[in-house]
């Protein structure tokens, strides 16, 4: 069915969610700022236990699944995604390290 889906819409990829991943630390929020963003996103990490900032893989996932960026060994506190380049619409922000797991929803418009 997802198949169809978005291959009716244009969306079809060899790499697509079919069921996006859920924070797994309860307790454990990110926030993305701005959001609308145009140019710049900063994410802001409000973890209610001890979780390390350090070592955690971003991927960057537009409306129709495609994975259109991963960055790995990197660091919460210190980083900011440069949006310019994305279309408008829709992305997730997928934050994973050993210990949690978290997609966010952004939109870009510029």
């Amino acid at each position: 069915i997802l198949e169809e889906y978005y291959s009716q819409y244009g969306c079809i990829d060899e790499e697509y969610i079919v069921n996006p991943p859920t924070n797994l630390a309860s307790g454990s929020r990110v926030i993305l700022l701005p959001n609308p963003v145009s140019e710049e996103l900063k994410i802001l990490p409000l973890f209610t236990e001890d979780l390390s900032l350090e070592n955690f893989e971003i991927q960057v996932i537009d409306n129709c699944g495609k994975v259109l960026r991963i960055e790995s060994n990197q660091n919460l506190s210190q980083y900011k995604l440069n949006t310019s380049s994305y279309s408008d619409g829709l992305y997730y922000l997928v934050l994973k390290s050993k210990d949690f797991i978290s997609t966010q929803k952004f939109i870009v418009v510029h």
